[in-house]
């Protein structure tokens, strides 16, 4: 897909939802307008200036922030009530949230403030009906800075077009619900509760058997992480804090074998590592409809399982090497 840099404008009589992020890492491929089809664009510059009594009712300190942000998502769509606030402002609000999404799937940026707002262009000015706080959403502390790239948000487009077909089919229940852990682990502000979802995210395409969960848990997830011995041990931690946040335990317990000074350390990379691997998934299933079919069904997911671990990595294809997650 080729990048549409053309210039931007809400037309008359179109609905939009914009996120606006302060201060995020951005590079110079996107210091222009990047149209991505389907009425989502990423903008470097406020598409839409606060009018008075928005400025007032935000504050002064909100809206300076605001009017300084660095970069936009913005959905747009014609509608034939422009003045009214409805189920189409929410249509684009979540379009913009699963195309945000898709971008967190490729990394969290260290910097992560923004806000939410939705309206229309209405008799030739541009009307905010609704505006809120970004929920918080937290990074893993990764060695490199995450910088959001022109590539990552095409990724994150077709994330979006892929992932809004499986939320609009009827099948797909556990991708849906493991999608929906991933979202709750990215908003977890504890390392213990974020890798408790990530690994429950895993679980719901693992569907391991009761009695033989941590087992399984290790065995399969070796069809999506290049397999061996660092991968086993890697993943048997990670279920082990599963385990204690489930219990209402300290991970602590399950770091025990570690010095004391480095546990926080080994958990925040065991985050790093289960994050990498759920986020690495879920990409794989919203992009690929070939691989998110064999998660369509529970009947799918048991026949998935039944294969033969060359077969099934076979399937599955390029894995992600946990060990080189620091």
């Amino acid at each position: 897909m080729l990048p549409n840099t053309a210039a931007f404008e809400v037309k008359p009589s179109e609905k939009f939802a914009c996120f606006a992020f302060e201060n995020i890492a951005v590079d110079n491929s996107l210091s222009a307008p990047l149209e991505l089809g389907e009425g989502l664009w990423v903008l470097p510059h406020s598409p839409i200036r606060l009018d008075a009594q928005w400025q007032k009712w935000v504050g002064s300190i909100k809206s300076e922030k605001i009017g300084k942000s660095n970069l936009f998502l913005i959905a747009v769509k014609d509608s034939q009530t422009p003045e009214i606030l409805d189920h189409e402002n929410q249509w684009l609000q979540r379009r913009t949230n699963v195309l945000f999404y898709g971008l967190l799937l490729q990394g969290v940026p260290d910097h992560l403030e923004g806000w939410i707002f939705t309206g229309a262009r209405i008799a030739g000015e541009i009307s905010i009906r609704s505006m809120g706080d970004l929920s918080n959403y937290y990074h893993s502390h990764p060695k490199a800075r995450v910088i959001i790239r022109a590539g990552t948000c095409i990724a994150a487009k077709l994330f979006a077009d892929g992932y809004g077909k499986i939320e609009e089919s009827a099948d797909y229940a556990r991708v849906k619900r493991g999608m929906r852990a991933v979202v709750r682990g990215l908003k977890e502000p504890s390392v213990d509760d974020r890798i408790h979802e990530y690994v429950r995210a895993l679980e719901a395409l693992i569907k391991p058997k009761i009695g033989a969960t941590t087992k399984q848990f290790v065995h399969r997830c070796q069809t999506f992480a290049l397999a061996g011995q660092d991968a086993r041990e890697i993943l048997e931690e990670c279920y082990l804090i599963r385990n204690a946040v489930e219990h209402m335990h300290s991970s602590d317990e399950t770091l025990s074998s570690y010095p004391k000074a480095r546990r926080e350390a080994v958990a925040f990379r065991r985050l790093r590592q289960i994050e990498g691997l759920a986020f690495a998934v879920y990409l794989k299933l919203a992009t690929s409809a070939t691989h998110a079919a064999l998660f369509k069904t529970d009947s799918d997911i048991e026949a998935f399982w039944l294969k033969k671990d060359h077969e099934r990595c076979g399937l599955w294809g390029s894995t992600v090497d946990l060990a080189k997650i620091s």
